[in-house]
């Protein structure tokens, strides 16, 4: 008979000597007793005293040949889990059961699952099968130890027999060697290396230069409760940094699991609660990584206010660094966000830095114009850029261009952002682009040579009158990328939402040294007299805060001045009104487009411009774009479509008072 039978039984007749016990099992599975007894007995309850008697024979007999086998390896995982813990005797013997139990199936121990009163009936229960006073049992329980991540009681309606509620993925690791190491391994992986460099992260040096030197500071003096958050959008490189920190740290980087090796979702009170457990076998040159933590954060469930007071905990009280990744913020309970000594914003990366970084990893296999299209996307993030450096490194070609765009598209296109397409350039030439064709009392000119920082512009006027071209002009003159949003890019349908989408707005700005045009802002930044929800005044409040704290470029653009909150005009420095071509301007653009189409205009027509005192700039490009399709064959129908429009634009005017 094996060791593991010899506890088995031991535990079984223990149960068995007690009368209550007796006749649950007679009334039910009466031949697990047989086991015991002699096969020609008939039970019979009134033969109960006698078996009994029988029963507690063996038992003695049992109790005097039975000895721990030191040299068993249950009892040497045992022993190294009992000193490293701080684990008492009885907390041994309980793991100890359910380790047996869950390795040899214990018949009468199943059949004894019928509902218990209270925790002293289970408590009772134990002290039978272990042959150890209540008192111990309930202490064992009660102790606020590695034991509570091990075993458990079953709470609710009722109490249960089985309520060792048992990891049994853990008790199985206790009956083989090495098995603590082994689970922990299960449980964890070790951080790969990663393909980036720190240089490659210079956009948040900073953090990084106050974070490395207090996690070097936390490891050697082992402080508890040290816990860095990490967040960003997916694929911004909060997962690759990491084993680069644990490099520079010259600590060892374990990841928590999301999910066994055979797929099996681990869920998020578990991965917490190992990291408690697992930091007791580790050394203190180790630090967790906890990636995709939503699972611990979003805490909706019914069972929220117990959940959040577990996390608190773990939080407060681990004993090893942990840091955790998430790619949302803002699910994160606020009482739990207090408790990270770090808290690290994974920002998209500035152009430049982009560009460096494909320069980095393209290895001189990449054209300049490929190379500019991709720097510009918001979306190609490091980790990928030196996965597609790697692939198009072993083709052996001189130029990998079109290789790279193929390569890096599909990897934008599974993240749904959409690929990178080569655009025709939109140039401002004088003809297509006079600044001197403005109307306007500024100069406009003068207003584009002393811009350079820091300064808030509101263009307004009629649609058409060279709003948002003068802010792409304005990007070409001083070379600087232009940010370009408008009300459906800013507005959610979602309470907070909109004021998340403008303050992001303004920070990509920032962040990539931007020009930000948001264009038409009166759709969305009425005056708050207007406003008849609370959810209008907080984000015109939101737009406030953020472009008062905007120490870069800002245009803004309106087709209805006046219905802009009077707040958001104030903090404007210029507000410019651009109004319709005056007579000349409008008379110049069409003699020097009718020469270019060949027409010679008479005087007469010529002067006809008095009348069109609404034309825009606008209006001359939409004509334009509208005779590739039609026959104009003349100067005089030149001009009726240009008539016709700004009569439809009075009328659509009129229908809107």
């Amino acid at each position: 008979m094996s060791y593991y039978e010899k506890i088995i039984r031991l535990m079984e007749l223990r149960v068995a000597v007690h009368l209550d016990t007796i006749l649950k099992l007679m009334d039910g599975r009466v031949a697990v007793l047989y086991e015991y007894l002699d096969k020609n007995i008939k039970l019979e309850k009134d033969q109960i005293p006698l078996i009994l008697n029988k029963l507690k024979e063996k038992l003695e007999i049992y109790e005097k040949e039975f000895k721990i086998d030191e040299d068993d390896i249950l009892e040497k995982n045992l022993n190294f889990l009992q000193n490293t813990l701080s684990l008492t005797n009885t907390q041994v013997n309980i793991i100890r059961m359910g380790a047996v139990v869950l390795n040899y199936n214990s018949y009468i121990l199943d059949q004894m699952t019928s509902s218990y009163k209270s925790e002293l009936e289970i408590y009772t229960f134990f002290s039978r099968i272990l042959n150890e006073s209540i008192e111990n049992i309930k202490e064992a329980f009660e102790l606020k130890n590695s034991f509570r991540y091990m075993v458990k009681l079953y709470g609710g309606s009722g109490y249960r027999a089985n309520i060792i509620d048992t990891k049994d993925d853990f008790l199985k690791y206790l009956l083989v060697e090495n098995g603590i190491y082994k689970f922990i391994k299960y449980y964890t992986y070790e951080l790969s290396s990663s393909n980036l460099k720190f240089s490659d992260f210079d956009h948040i040096k900073q953090d990084l230069d106050i974070l490395i030197p207090y996690l070097k500071y936390s490891i050697e003096n082992e402080l508890k409760g040290v816990n860095i958050l990490f967040y960003g959008k997916p694929g911004v490189g909060k997962s690759e940094i990491c084993s680069l920190i644990a490099n520079k740290c010259n600590v060892l980087g374990l990841g928590i699991k999301s999910y066994f090796d055979d797929y099996n979702i681990l869920y998020s009170m578990s991965r917490i609660s190992s990291i408690d457990f697992i930091s007791n076998f580790v050394s203190k040159d180790t630090i967790f990584i906890y990636d995709e933590a939503e699972d611990i954060f979003n805490l909706n469930s019914c069972d929220k206010q117990d959940n959040k007071a577990f996390v608190n905990y773990a939080l407060e009280n681990n004993k090893r660094v942990v840091i955790y990744i998430t790619n949302d913020v803002g699910c994160i309970d606020e009482a739990i966000l207090r408790r990270f000594d770090f808290i690290m914003e994974f920002k998209d990366i500035p152009k430049n830095q982009k560009l460096k970084i494909i320069n980095k990893y393209s290895k001189n296999l990449v054209d300049d114009e490929t190379k500019e299209l991709f720097s510009s996307s918001p979306d190609l993030q490091p980790a990928t850029i030196a996965k597609v450096g790697k692939v198009i490194e072993t083709l052996n070609l001189k130029d990998a261009s079109n290789e790279f765009k193929l390569l890096a598209n599909n990897t934008l296109n599974a993240f749904g952002y959409g690929g990178m397409e080569f655009k025709k350039e939109i140039k401002y030439t004088p003809k297509e682009y006079d600044i001197s064709l403005l109307n306007s009392d500024y100069d406009l000119e003068n207003l584009a040579n002393k811009v350079k920082n820091d300064v808030r512009i509101c263009l307004y006027g009629p649609s058409g009158s060279g709003k948002s071209a003068y802010a792409f002009y304005l990007a070409d003159k001083l070379k600087k990328e232009l940010i370009v949003k408008t009300g459906s890019d800013l507005l959610s349908p979602y309470i907070g939402e909109s004021e998340k989408n403008i303050k992001n707005a303004f920070l990509l700005a920032k962040q990539k040294d931007a020009i930000l045009l948001i264009d038409e802002i009166e759709g969305f930044l009425f005056s708050r007299n207007r406003a008849t929800k609370s959810w209008e005044l907080t984000m015109v409040n939101e737009f406030l805060t953020s472009m008062q704290s905007f120490d870069g470029i800002f245009i803004s653009t309106s087709n209805l001045f006046g219905l802009i909150d009077s707040a958001v005009l104030r903090r404007f420095d210029f507000m410019v009104e651009l109004r319709p071509l005056n007579f000349m301007q409008a008379k110049d653009i069409f003699q020097n487009r009718c020469e270019n189409l060949g027409f010679k205009p008479s005087e007469e027509l010529l002067n006809s411009f008095l009348e069109l005192s609404n034309i825009t700039i606008g209006d001359f490009e939409s004509i334009k774009r509208s005779m590739k399709f039609l026959d104009v064959n003349s100067a005089d129908e030149y001009f009726d479509l240009l008539k016709q429009r700004c009569l439809l634009k009075i009328k659509a005017n009129f229908q809107n008072v």
